[in-house]
């Protein structure tokens, strides 16, 4: 299940890149992503514990501000200019039935520029991630409560999984929304904390580290 969470991110990162013309690369043991850095979004996902030597190399290249999204927790990259600036847990969750009322899907600019002031107020880099052409696809959906108190994103990559991130407000409230989702799948994400994740049925998967160039 680990592998899947990363790759339902990837998927996701990948999406969302494209939009700003960034092109994606396989180096086998990690995603690489060619282009400027997005705010929130890694230029290199890794997809094995160790790296070869040619996307060590790369790593060592990127520029100031760029992001490498260590899956497994396993690098020390401070050497090279980077700092650790996220910790977190990947998480899933086995199929499991829920009756909320279903959230609403963001289908329009209105309430995609809702849904953002709702997740990240004042914060523009990080809303121009998400533009309208992303409301078009059926794969990832905004998704939020009609007063937007609570919302998330479904990032459904392959049959029978479901990936969530940029959860604001409760998460019960959240969680019992997904009740439209296709029965059978897992959820699949990463948070900083997974403890309240894990008192609603959660399994932490293995640690990851976000590192960020800074010198």
């Amino acid at each position: 299940m680990l592998n899947t969470a990363i790759d339902n991110n990837v998927h996701l990162c990948r999406t969302v890149l494209s939009q700003f013309g960034i092109k994606v690369e396989s180096h086998g043991c990690a995603t690489v992503f060619h282009g400027m850095p997005r705010p929130y979004f890694p230029s290199v996902i890794t997809r094995e514990a160790q790296l070869d030597d040619r996307t060590i190399a790369h790593i060592a290249t990127l520029s100031i501000g760029a992001g490498v999204k260590d899956s497994f927790a396993t690098l020390d990259l401070s050497q090279m200019g980077f700092t650790a600036v996220v910790n977190a847990h990947w998480i899933a969750r086995i199929p499991t039935q829920v009756t909320g009322r279903p959230l609403y899907r963001v289908a329009d600019e209105l309430s995609l520029r809702g849904w953002l002031n709702a997740w990240d107020a004042g914060n523009s880099s990080a809303q121009g991630n998400f533009t309208l052409d992303i409301l078009a696809r059926t794969d990832i959906q905004m998704r939020a409560t009609p007063d937007f108190h609570a919302g998330v994103i479904t990032n459904r990559h392959r049959d029978g999984v479901t990936g969530i991130s940029n959860l604001f407000g409760s998460l019960s409230r959240v969680l019992d929304g997904l009740s439209d989702l296709p029965v059978g799948d897992s959820l699949v994400g990463y948070e900083a904390d997974p403890a309240p994740f894990v008192a609603m049925g959660f399994t932490s998967l293995g640690p990851l580290t976000v590192w960020v160039k800074t010198g």
